[in-house]
């Protein structure tokens, strides 16, 4: 069984894209194609004679799951809401909070404290915020939706892409050639963790796996 990666022509025929000596205008397929991830029985044609047959699985685009993007875009700020909260109520009204079954006291160095990693927090959000993107990666191009811009790219554009260890769900980094920005992007919550190490088992890692392969990045 042939693995093939496939991409539509403009005669509407469809080419194995990893195979250099089939790109050839007068070499096409044809295929019998039920579903998306089911297989294709393809039939090679050179000159209109067929001149080899291919099983294979057609590549579908795969999409960063939106809940984790959200989560991780804005944590820090609901993290930095919640001790903001905590440390004006602890304030304000500390025998509303418990304390060790004991109604709290007003305590200027627990608000302070509480206050502190607030603004801290807050500060790393404004900071980190505007790093993460939905990306959308297909065999031949990476979709990049950041800032409410949507930029299509070649895997041959991307300089790296790696994966951020010790963050799950799995968190990568992706820079594109000429330009100095990184951005931060997830995958779906597939993955194995070895004393933090993640290895991500998804569709999307493996696509990127397979594609670092290929390309060196």
């Amino acid at each position: 069984m042939l693995y093939a990666d496939f991409y539509q022509t403009v005669q509407g025929k469809w080419q194995l894209a990893h195979e250099p000596e089939l790109r050839s205008q007068n070499r096409f397929i044809s295929y019998i194609f039920e579903k998306e991830w089911k297989v294709l029985n393809c039939r090679v044609y050179r000159a209109g004679c067929p001149i080899a047959n291919y099983w294979a699985y057609p590549i579908r685009k795969m999409e960063s799951n939106r809940t984790y993007y959200y989560l991780f875009k804005y944590s820090l700020l609901g993290v930095s809401i919640l001790l903001a909260i905590v440390a004006i109520v602890s304030w304000i009204a500390p025998e509303l909070m418990t304390v060790n079954g004991q109604p709290g006291a007003r305590d200027l160095l627990t608000t302070l404290i509480f206050a502190l990693i607030a603004v801290i927090a807050f500060l790393v959000f404004l900071l980190i915020r505007d790093k993460f993107a939905i990306v959308e990666l297909g065999n031949q191009t990476v979709k990049i939706k950041h800032n409410g811009q949507d930029k299509a790219i070649s895997w041959l554009e991307v300089e790296e892409v790696k994966l951020i260890q010790f963050i799950y769900p799995p968190l990568y980094k992706i820079r594109i050639k000429d330009s100095d920005e990184t951005i931060w992007f997830n995958t779906e919550s597939n993955y194995i963790s070895v004393n933090g190490f993640v290895i991500d088992t998804s569709d999307m890692g493996d696509l990127i796996k397979k594609k670092k392969r290929e390309l060196g990045i």
